[in-house]
């Protein structure tokens, strides 16, 4: 059955469904009410910033949501984590701009866009939400034999932005989102980032990724390449095989596919290697534009208008759209309350 983006949001806003929900998801009846009442604190103010920015003009609009975001997000770690309290919450984003003065510089001869714009993981928020809830993504395939489609939780391995002092650009993220990476990879100098793959479970956990039906980008066919070769298999190149919990399978992007047809799209790993979920890539990408907005003004206004180097907004306003309409949805499948049926 559909169910509409919050849904669920809205049952994190009832005390007596959230107690219960607490009880059952930590096997305990140990649990204050002052405990249920910040948790429905930070989903109640998450739900007013998101309210606020949907009504809000574009040169506060970005801001408006990424303070919704960070307020879902500590609502999450108060739910997930049963020794945090809200007085215990690391009161720093957990993220640093990193090189914007050479984006946003007067100099005439910069080959720095908005897609330059990088951010650091440092020690806040983010680090405290990465380590607390699991990442993972919903994985689609088919069976071989019956062409079932079917749905499974899919880990996607530690979050080595976290911890390795890497940067992350906005172009990085733009590249791997539903919403922008078909529009990105065909932006000038700008690799395609992914592909259309079709998922097969066969027999003994083994899974194949097949991007045979398609034009297949140099990251995949090497990606497979270096797979096929570690295996000895004689594979080509648009065929990945071998066991999830084995195998570097891409990152499969469930919003691009349809329910009952087996086809999915596969994006690349981000530069250091990781495999970013939905909810952090969206995270991340909201909190570059909350940062833009907050600190540079004068340059998000500038960029309301036309101007020299605009080629990246229509991207940047679809990112804003997704924040708008998939981060609450995100925020619902982390919390176990979305299932891929109500998505359909």
């Amino acid at each position: 059955m559909n169910r509409p983006v919050g849904h669920y949001i809205t049952y994190f806003q009832n005390f007596d469904y959230l107690k219960k929900w607490y009880r059952e998801n930590h096997s305990t009846n140990r649990v204050s009410d002052q405990h249920i009442n910040q948790i429905i604190s930070c989903f109640r103010q998450g739900d007013q910033y998101f309210g606020a920015a949907s009504k809000a003009d574009e040169i506060v609009r970005p801001l408006l949501l990424y303070y919704g975001v960070l307020s879902y997000v500590r609502g999450v770690i108060l739910a997930k984590d049963n020794l945090k309290t809200e007085a215990q919450l690391l009161k720093a984003h957990g993220l640093k701009e990193e090189g914007w003065e050479n984006v946003f510089t007067e100099e005439d001869n910069s080959n720095k866009s908005i897609l330059d714009l990088g951010i650091r993981a440092s020690k806040g928020t983010f680090k405290e939400f990465v380590s607390t809830v699991e990442h993972e993504e919903m994985f689609k395939f088919q069976t071989l034999a019956a062409r079932y489609v079917g749905y499974m939780n899919r880990p996607l391995g530690e979050v080595k932005f976290a911890k390795d002092r890497s940067v992350l650009t906005l172009g990085d993220i733009l590249a791997r989102l539903p919403a922008t990476c078909e529009d990105y990879g065909q932006l000038d100098s700008q690799e395609r980032q992914w592909c259309q793959v079709t998922a097969t479970q066969l027999s003994g956990g083994v899974f194949t990724f097949d991007a045979s039906g398609a034009s297949v980008p140099k990251w995949y066919s090497s990606q497979a390449n270096e797979i096929n070769q570690r295996r000895n298999e004689t594979e080509p190149k648009s065929l990945i095989k071998g066991c999830l919990s084995d195998v570097d399978f891409p990152k499969v992007i469930l919003e691009t596919s349809k329910p009952n047809i087996g086809s999915s799209w596969a994006v690349s790993n981000f530069p250091n290697g990781d495999k970013l979920s939905e909810f952090l890539k969206l995270y991340l990408g909201s909190y570059i534009l909350g940062m833009l907005v907050r600190y540079f003004p004068s340059q998000w206004m500038k960029m309301q208008s036309p101007f020299k180097g605009d080629f990246a907004m229509p991207l940047i306003y679809a990112l804003i759209g997704s924040i708008e309409k998939g981060f609450p949805k995100e925020v619902e499948r982390v919390l176990g309350l979305r299932h891929v049926s109500d998505d359909f």
